[in-house]
């Protein structure tokens, strides 16, 4: 019933991993209002509040409040990283664009489509995995190239569904190519 998502480069070996995501299952099989349940990936906060408008997303660090279901905390937020655990109806009307290389804006795309499909996202508390780091010989030698691209500018993903500003608390961090660069403020 549930699709995991994560990445190639995580340690799914540590023995917390497992645990971490049976609390992901029991929050979904609890509460199916939420679509994902998501863990941190080196205890790193990535968790984002997600604005909409006509043509734009604005994003800051946050939260919409803390939950507890069968002695597992919770957070209800919009958008987390890329270990998730995802309700396999969430893919009957919102799609992952696989046809888009890494850094094309699939990632936050995604998450826009599950908040405007009215799903809720959250952050379960004790899932969480770690990146292998130091051993390089695991990896294609293009896997940095691949990882750098998603720092470059233009995201067809996007551009796709009407977006034309990806707005941060810094300002716009994506525009589409007829945009002026937006900051938050402006939006409002």
């Amino acid at each position: 019933p549930y699709v995991l998502i994560g990445s190639d480069d995580f340690d799914f070996s540590a023995p917390n991993v497992r645990k971490g995501i049976e609390r992901m299952v029991t929050v979904l099989d609890q509460v199916p209002q939420i679509g994902v349940a998501s863990g941190r990936v080196n205890d790193k906060p990535y968790e984002l509040l997600l604005e909409l408008g006509p043509d734009w997303v604005k994003a800051k660090p946050g939260y919409r409040g803390s939950k507890r279901v069968k002695e597992i905390d919770y957070q209800l937020t919009d958008l987390t990283v890329n270990y998730s655990l995802i309700r396999r109806e969430v893919f009957e009307t919102v799609r992952w664009d696989d046809d888009v290389k890494i850094g094309g804006g699939e990632h936050g795309a995604f998450f826009v489509d599950v908040k405007r499909a009215g799903w809720k996202v959250a952050l379960v508390s004790g899932a969480s995995i770690k990146e292998l780091v130091g051993n390089a010989t695991w990896r294609h030698s293009d896997y940095l190239a691949m990882r750098g691209r998603a720092r470059e500018p233009g995201r067809p993903c996007y551009l796709r569904r009407g977006i034309n500003h990806f707005i941060t608390s810094s300002g716009c961090e994506m525009h589409g190519p007829d945009c002026t660069a937006l900051t938050a403020e402006a939006v409002h």
